[in-house]
């Protein structure tokens, strides 16, 4: 696969209409939308960084969507981190973070991945601080594994009360058995 093909997904993207469908691709474990592109990019709109992290990045395909996307209006830099190396198949190399095999064997879901990133870049840290810190976090996917991401502590530490939004199916550009949380950190 290469830049070239997720071109092609994303001219498909632009034949669905514009409200109610979104395309299942195999490269990618949630549905594809317009509407989703939209709503993830707009939640950094208003920040300062032009960057995006995505944790469980798998073969790359969302995340180059977003660059394609996000050329029409402001662009944006989207980094993937992911366990295996073999997985990547849009995304450029120099765009993709890898971690250790200790977390691998330990990683049930990605809740537990997230958690690992926010422990390590938490803007507690004095190497990191406010700034190093995500100010906006989104999580896509299917139902039956965003119950781990409600209860995890350490993403509600993160988000010290802030607001906490979540969209179900159609709302946010996807299947009627996906939904997808944002939360914003509060300064």
């Amino acid at each position: 696969m290469t830049r070239t093909d997720a071109v092609k997904v994303y001219e498909r993207l632009l034949d669905l209409p514009a409200e109610g469908e979104a395309l299942q691709h195999g490269h990618c474990n949630a549905s594809l939308s317009l509407p989703l592109l939209d709503l993830i990019l707009s939640h950094i709109e208003d920040h300062k960084a032009r960057n995006i992290i995505s944790i469980g990045s798998g073969t790359g395909l969302l995340e180059r969507l977003l660059e394609l996307h996000s050329h029409r209006k402001e662009e944006v830099d989207v980094y993937g981190i992911e366990v295996s190396k073999d997985v990547n198949l849009y995304l450029d190399q120099e765009r993709m973070l890898y971690t250790n095999t200790d977390l691998a064997v330990s990683h049930v879901g990605r809740d537990i991945l997230l958690e690992a990133y926010l422990t390590t870049y938490s803007a507690d840290d004095p190497e990191w601080g406010e700034e190093g810190s995500p100010r906006t976090i989104v999580i896509f996917g299917p139902r039956s594994e965003f119950v781990g991401f409600e209860a995890s502590e350490v993403l509600q530490g993160w988000a010290r009360g802030g607001e906490k939004k979540v969209l179900g199916g159609a709302e946010a550009g996807l299947r009627e058995w996906e939904v997808v949380g944002i939360w914003k950190r509060v300064r």
